[in-house]
């Protein structure tokens, strides 16, 4: 038998992380982290403002956040950061914490404010449990006019294929839990109508009915078909989808303050989604 929780997307939200922290935790074996620690409003107003104005990536500048924003901004940001770093450590001494990284969890932002000792990240790896195993990858597929955006932790499709397809070729026959902090594509991963515009500017015409979730996360679970599949990024798209693989939307527990609650025993898995 597994039983482990599951939350991601905390949009700030440290009162809900207290509340986790204070949960009695001692029937998991473990908790997931899909990723996202702050909330990511402060940009992603302004990014919607230049797609949908054709400005793009405004003409290439690697660094947006801080030609976008006011400095009292990213300075609200890196102390969500460190109230975060304080509860994920307190957590962590109560239960272990395997997890991934999301878009709005800025590299430069985690090398300032480190929360790997605390959260296993396992981003492009395998971790065991039992007779489990788990493997995850961070981020999100790359909009379509970024080269690259190592900073938000954005992959080419081909790349996030590539990757999880060495990856599930060593496990071939065990059971597998996938977690990543992006939904596959056309699986719990359709955005309110206010941003499917916004949608077809940063991933093109497959987004046209709100569609955006990763291409090539769609072609690993299709292949491979883990028994488990974890995620969240789309915070309207909570819930599960039971086919051969369970997909599992965490929704973000910042905003309804729920977690997943996942149990799997011989007689199969249940998910509870658990007000905190």
């Amino acid at each position: 038998m597994l039983r482990f929780i599951a939350f991601g997307d905390l949009v700030a939200n440290q009162k809900v992380l207290r509340r986790i922290v204070n949960m009695d935790l001692s029937s998991y074996d473990f908790a997931i982290f899909t990723g996202d620690i702050p909330n990511p409003e402060v940009f992603k107003k302004l990014s919607k403002q230049m797609v949908l104005a054709g400005l793009g990536d405004l003409g290439g500048r690697k660094n947006i956040a801080r030609e976008t924003e006011p400095e009292e901004a990213l300075r609200q940001i890196e102390e969500e950061f460190r109230e975060a770093k304080i509860l994920f450590s307190e957590l962590n001494k109560k239960i272990r914490i395997v997890g991934v990284w999301g878009n709005a969890d800025h590299v430069k932002m985690i090398n300032k404010v480190p929360l790997d000792d605390h959260i296993e990240i396992i981003h492009n790896r395998v971790v065991g449990s039992g007779d489990f195993y788990l493997l995850g990858y961070s981020g999100r597929p790359l909009y379509i006019f970024e080269k690259e955006n190592r900073d938000q932790r954005a992959f080419t499709e081909d790349e996030i294929y590539t990757d999880l397809d060495m990856l599930f070729r060593q496990l071939k026959g065990k059971k597998l839990i996938l977690v990543t902090h992006d939904p596959p594509y056309k699986i719990l991963d359709q955005v309110v109508e206010e941003y499917r515009e916004y949608g077809v500017g940063t991933y093109g015409e497959r987004a046209r009915n709100g569609h955006i979730g990763s291409v090539g996360l769609r072609k690993i679970v299709d292949r491979y078909k883990p028994m488990l599949h974890v995620c969240g990024h789309i915070h309207e798209c909570k819930g599960v989808l039971v086919k051969e693989t369970i997909f599992i939307n965490n929704g973000s527990v910042g905003e309804d303050e729920e977690i997943a609650e996942v149990s799997i025993d011989s007689e199969g898995t249940t998910v509870i989604f658990r007000k905190v």
